[in-house]
């Protein structure tokens, strides 16, 4: 699905619609931590704010291909305090999102080439689900957020080029680094996105390799998490109102997405990865 004649005014009006979306999740996060604790005892109060923070955390990672859980998990921290029950709920969101972003990108996935990911991230996600159930995650959020706004930043400045032939190895290893923080935070893209950044893979196959890993990583993490909970706690009636939340968004995001040039997409996903980092810092306090 190459988007090579993009239509200038298309992609600026995309990246400006990028930003906006990203300026009003970050007023709702600033809203959610003012409010939330004051106000979290009003009936539908959180139901209500968790909606309007996932719609606006999903078209800004739609558009982008990852991130919704570190947007929409900094956004919601302050309205549900059992982490198992926010995963859960970034979980929901996020496999809809990604549902809907694979399917408009089926045709452009390389299957064998997914493989490795998809192997190592299945092999270390029980790992992070375990660390969730039995360790807090404010020194792992700090370290993963440091080390994304590094990269970001410094990618920003001068982008980082990896040129080496393809090692399912590595691929595999970077999938398991992915396993570990899907199951620890529901956000298994964080190391896979850098990777094929850094790697300089066109903003299609990017997300043919990032979108497909993250759907199949958060369901594999989603089930462990259910039975770590033994299915209790938690109303799924109330998760699965968000599933049309998060559908729409995604129609949205990913509509920016195809009028977004090569290089104003590897500027939004370095932000991104900036934005993520920062969230995850802020969270960790």
């Amino acid at each position: 699905m190459t988007n090579n004649n993009t239509h200038p005014g298309n992609a600026s009006r995309a990246k400006q619609g990028v930003l906006v979306a990203t300026m009003v999740a970050a007023l709702i996060g600033a809203s959610l931590y003012a409010l939330g604790p004051a106000k979290i005892g009003i009936p539908g109060f959180r139901e209500g704010l968790s909606i309007i923070a996932i719609f606006f955390a999903g078209i800004v990672a739609s558009a982008a291909g990852f991130a919704f859980s570190a947007i929409a998990g900094a956004l919601i921290v302050h309205l549900y305090p059992d982490p198992l029950e926010m995963v859960r709920i970034l979980l929901v969101c996020s496999i809809t999102i990604q549902v809907y972003c694979t399917l408009m990108l089926i045709r452009s996935i390389r299957w064998r080439e997914l493989a490795p990911y998809l192997a190592g991230g299945l092999l270390t996600a029980p790992l992070g689900v375990f660390m969730l159930a039995h360790f807090s995650s404010h020194a792992y959020s700090l370290t993963l957020g440091a080390l994304l706004v590094g990269y970001g930043l410094y990618s920003l400045k001068k982008p980082i080029a990896i040129d080496m032939e393809r090692k399912p190895m590595l691929d595999a290893l970077v999938g398991a680094l992915g396993g570990i923080t899907g199951g620890l935070a529901a956000f298994p893209g964080a190391f896979v996105t850098v990777w094929c950044s850094a790697r300089g893979l066109s903003k299609e196959s990017q997300r043919a390799i990032c979108q497909p890993y993250i759907l199949f990583m958060q369901l594999a993490t989603l089930i462990m998490v259910e039975h770590v909970r033994n299915m209790a706690g938690g109303s799924l009636y109330s998760l699965w109102m968000l599933v049309p939340v998060s559908l729409v968004s995604a129609s949205v995001g990913f509509r920016l997405f195809r009028y977004l040039t090569a290089n104003q997409f590897r500027v939004v996903v370095l932000n991104m990865l900036v934005a993520s980092g920062l969230l995850l810092v802020i969270k960790s306090w």
